[in-house]
Formats: structure tokens, C-alpha cells, sequence
């Protein structure tokens, strides 16, 4: 791989989760489905392959789907041409893969389908994210032009240099300048807007830029990238003192691109609309430079995003301030903060949406359907 990946955005607490991890359930059923255990039904022994054998089957991938991700390359190394072929728009949906595993894909998908230079538009959008395996030449030399496929492409876990390689290639292939690019283009390249360089960002089109922007917002990119983007806010929007709540909630993630002093501009009241993805994005001195009235004004929601980073670079009367928003006690917050894991908190507010007891009882609810599907697979 020609680089590591951008460092993972920090998880929220365990109490703000929206959802249950299904990690370990979708695990369970790999481990069910590749076992060769003597309980299990011959109907479905004939269609399973041991793991470590040669020869994965089409339909074994197939009902696997996301639980791929649990192959060894060792295991993947097997696969016969004429079955990557086959599953290939099953493997290419798997959005995890890791970095040794995408070195195997890349050599299975050239194997079966010859080298990139080669390759259509349709097995492109086939090999999804596969495609993550190919270096940075490789994939600005992917021969598509299609807004869909660049947007089934899109939700892969590119790296910034693929990012701006399957940018280069994108828009060299399509004949348009950055100038020239419609809202529609705008919102259809999704991460990959993280590939502009400098001049590119300052050429968006003013009137496709301000349609498209709260798409824009909702792409996580590197703070060098999202500080372009801010600049390209303000000039078509004005300088961010004048901003709007409704336009800090509009411009999503870009927020976390605004200066120390562009961040001490906004009006105290639009703290609370920021978009909760963007606070982790906000490098941590520029959140210390908040004042305790603003830190305050964040809300629940936003103040539950504040990452361990963030928040040792506060001080005291700041860190009062965010257990303030949050709803808590600061010694609470500071004790929780200290043992995340020992000790979670248990009465901080839920962020809009289901509550943590609704979430429980959903899962109660759908109990008896897991045990089913189990029953099912066994």
C-alpha cells in the first residue's frame, strides 16, 4: 500500500452510541458458516469450505457478504480466477478490508481480469472496493467517468493520497475543469473532494458550491483540506462573524476548518448547531481557545463528541463548562473521562434521536429474531 490511512475519527462515548455493534455477531456467523462441525446439517456442508482449504465457493462468498472481511490473506490467496470473477461484486462491497488483504484482491482481480490499463468501467464499479488494493498510478489510470461509479466507489476507506489519485484521474478522464463542475458533480464526488488541491478548491463554482455545500459538509477530510474548503466558504458566503446558525449547521464538517480567531467570531448562540461529526475534526488548541460561555453553548450532543485529545488541553473553568453542556457534574466528567473503561457514565443525556433505554429495547425486541437466525444457521 503506498500509505497508512488517515487517522480514524474518535468514537463518542459508549452512551452516545446510535447503534449496537454487530461486530461480533457477524463473526459468530463466519465461524458458523466455515465450520465443519459434525452438528451441522450436510445440506450445508456441501456448500462450505474449511478454512485454510483451497478453493472458496461462489456460493459461500456470496452468503457471507460483509463477513468476508474475516478471510486471511493466506485463505484468499486460494481463490481460482473463475471464482473471483463470479464473486467479485460481493467481495468489492466489503468496506474494511485490510491492508494485507487488499494486496491479495489486487493480484486475484489482475489475475482473472488482466492489468488495470485494461479493465471497463463495469468491472470497476464490480470490484468496488477491491479497487482499494491498486497503487496511486494504478488508480488514476481507472478507466471510468460515471458519477455512480465514483459514488459506489466512494464508499470505501480510501486513504488521502487514493483520494486525490482517483480525483487526478476522475477529472482528467471527464474533460472538465474544476471551473466547469455543476452541484450535481459537487455532491457526486462525495470524498473524493478531499483530492483538490489548493487552486482547485479556489475554482469551485460559486453557484454549485453554495447548492451543494451541505453535501460537502457531510465529508470528513484532512484538516489542510477542510481549512481549503472554509476559505471557498467564505468567499461565498462572507466573513464567518456574520454567519447564521442555520449556516453553521449547513456547512457540516467544514466548521472544523475555521482559524483560532474565526472560530472567537461566531456568535455564541451558533455553537449549538454545529454539526456533531465536525467537533472531533477541530484541532484541539482551537477548541482551547473557546471561551466558557461558547464551550458551554456546544449542548449535549456536541460536547459528548470531545475527544480525550481535546479535552486534556482544557482548563478548569473549561472543562466545567463542557460538563455544563453536557449535564453533569465536572468531577463526574473528569472521573469518566480518566477510566472510560472501569467506570462508563451512566446518566449523561442521549443524543437526539432514540434514547439508551429505547435502544435496549429494540434489542430486547429483536432477541428472539437473533436466536432464530441462529437457529436458522445451525
Amino acid at each position: 500500500m503506498d500509505s497508512l490511512p488517515s487517522p480514524p475519527i474518535p468514537n463518542p462515548p459508549q452512551e452516545f452510541s446510535r447503534g449496537p455493534d454487530l461486530s461480533a455477531l457477524r463473526w459468530k456467523l463466519f465461524s458458523l458458516s466455515t465450520s465443519t462441525s459434525e452438528v451441522m446439517p450436510m445440506r450445508r456442508r456441501r456448500a462450505v469450505l474449511p478454512q485454510g482449504e483451497a478453493g472458496l465457493t461462489v456460493s459461500l462468498l456470496e452468503e457471507l457478504g460483509g463477513a468476508n472481511v474475516y478471510w486471511s490473506p493466506a485463505q484468499l490467496s486460494k481463490m481460482d480466477a473463475g471464482t473471483i470473477t463470479a464473486a467479485v461484486e460481493t467481495l468489492g462491497e466489503v468496506l474494511d478490508y485490510s491492508a494485507e488483504q487488499l494486496v491479495v484482491l489486487r493480484e486475484k482481480a489482475i489475475q482473472a481480469w488482466g492489468p488495470v490499463s485494461g479493465l471497463n468501467e463495469s468491472q470497476v464499479l464490480q470490484l468496488g472496493c477491491v479497487s482499494q488494493g491498486f497503487n496511486l498510478t494504478e488508480l488514476a489510470s481507472l478507466p471510468f467517468s460515471s458519477l455512480d461509479t465514483l459514488e459506489t466507489l466512494s464508499r470505501c476507506s480510501w486513504t488521502q493520497p487514493q483520494r486525490e489519485a482517483v480525483w487526478r484521474g476522475f477529472v482528467e478522464r471527464i474533460n472538465e475543469t474544476v471551473g466547469e463542475l455543476g452541484a450535481v458533480e459537487l455532491v457526486g464526488l462525495n470524498q473524493f473532494i478531499c483530492g483538490l488541491n489548493t487552486e482547485e478548491t479556489g475554482q469551485l463554482n460559486t453557484d454549485a458550491f453554495r447548492e451543494a455545500v451541505q453535501s460537502v459538509g457531510e465529508v470528513q477530510c484532512p484538516l489542510a483540506v477542510t481549512e481549503l474548503l472554509k476559505q471557498r466558504a467564505v468567499a461565498v458566503f462572507g466573513e464567518t462573524q456574520g454567519w447564521t446558525e442555520a449556516r453553521v449547521n449547513s456547512l457540516g464538517n467544514i466548521m472544523a476548518g475555521l482559524s483560532l480567531s474565526e472560530f472567537l467570531s461566531l456568535r455564541t448562540s451558533a455553537f449549538s448547531f454545529l454539526s456533531p461529526t465536525s467537533v472531533p475534526l477541530i484541532p484541539p488548541d482551537r477548541l482551547a481557545a473557546l471561551s466558557t460561555s461558547q464551550l458551554k453553548a456546544l449542548g449535549p450532543d456536541n460536547a459528548a463528541m470531545v475527544t480525550s485529545a481535546q479535552w486534556a488541553v482544557l482548563g478548569e473553568a473549561q472543562r466545567a463548562a463542557l460538563g455544563n453542556a453536557l449535564g453533569v457534574a465536572y468531577d463526574q466528567v473528569a472521573y469518566d473521562r480518566a477510566e472510560p473503561t472501569t467506570n462508563p457514565p451512566r446518566n449523561l443525556p442521549q443524543l437526539s434521536g432514540a434514547s439508551m433505554l429505547g435502544t435496549l429495547g429494540v434489542g430486547v425486541f429483536m432477541q428472539p429474531f437473533l436466536f432464530l437466525l441462529l437457529g436458522f444457521v445451525l
